[in-house]
């Protein structure tokens, strides 16, 4: 789709493995493809990171699934680099002590806690990231997500927004509803793109996670993308791109905001999970 031209430093493919990932249970073998790329936008620092656990793990893989972790460090704010990596490095941590066949959502919310707590007693003031992070269990999928980067599902040609965008315009929007707040003013409003909830914010309240699992289809993509994406790509363009193989849809994912070319254009980083399953007729 695009011209895969050589742009230096600035552009980060991790390539995943070349084969899908396969993972097989006593009735079912799951397959999963994966795919990453990023971009530094036009920032002076790469202010996004991302990591998946050890996909060449295969006990663990059996017992926790994948795990897609994302944060986006708060530009307006300082460290955000080192706030977000620092939340992926602790996600990635805690993944193997996970129990799923307990309640999920105060296992999550208890790690977010315990990055909130760590980060607020290193020192760092004045920072912030965004955390988002996907688990895919056989054809379960558990998130948790704090911020704006979102995490969507794309079945069959469409794409759907999983959680909610913590930011000051969802909060206007729901005191409108309630008829607290005119409609016109929750979209035109200066702060309307600040957070409402963040690592890094004392007393963190808000954490979205799922209260059970959603369950996955076959052929679903699961993505994970900063602001960078979905604030300069359309949601058609999106559907677009995302009908190609995983690893191909996220560099042209990451090629398409390049060729934007905005004056003001932010970290971008994309992250994909394609699921499929298939029954087994051997038990060896």
């Amino acid at each position: 789709m695009f011209e895969k031209r050589k742009i230096g430093k600035t552009l980060q493919i991790y390539k995943p493995p070349q084969e899908f990932i396969k993972v097989p249970f006593e009735t079912i073998t799951y397959h999963y493809w994966v795919g990453n790329a990023q971009h530094i936008g036009k920032r002076k620092i790469q202010e996004d990171a991302f990591a998946f656990s050890d996909l060449g793990n295969q006990n663990l893989l059996m017992q926790n699934g994948i795990c897609a972790v994302l944060s986006d460090g708060i530009g307006g704010l300082n460290n955000g680099h080192i706030v977000s990596n620092f939340v992926v490095k602790s996600v990635l941590t805690a993944f193997p002590q996970i129990n799923l066949t307990n309640p999920i959502s105060q296992q999550l919310q208890n790690i977010a806690q315990k990055i909130n707590y760590d980060i607020m007693t290193q020192e760092l003031s004045d920072c912030g990231a965004t955390l988002l992070t996907a688990i895919i269990h056989q054809n379960k999928l558990f998130w948790c997500s704090i911020g704006d980067s979102r995490i969507y599902l794309f079945r069959n040609g469409y794409l759907h927004q999983l959680n909610e965008d913590h930011d000051y315009q969802n909060k206007l929007l729901s005191q409108y509803i309630n008829s607290e707040y005119p409609l016109s003013l929750a979209f035109s409003d200066l702060q309307k793109d600040n957070l409402t909830s963040y690592i890094g914010i004392p007393n963190l309240k808000l954490i979205e996670t799922t209260k059970r699992y959603f369950t996955l289809q076959n052929g679903d993509k699961i993505i994970l993308c900063t602001d960078g994406v979905y604030q300069t790509l359309s949601k058609t363009e999106l559907q677009t791109y995302l009908k190609a193989q995983p690893q191909d849809a996220c560099e042209n994912i990451i090629y398409g905001v390049m060729y934007k070319k905005l004056k003001t254009q932010d970290n971008s980083t994309v992250m994909i999970i394609e699921m499929n399953s298939e029954k087994r007729t051997n038990y060896e």
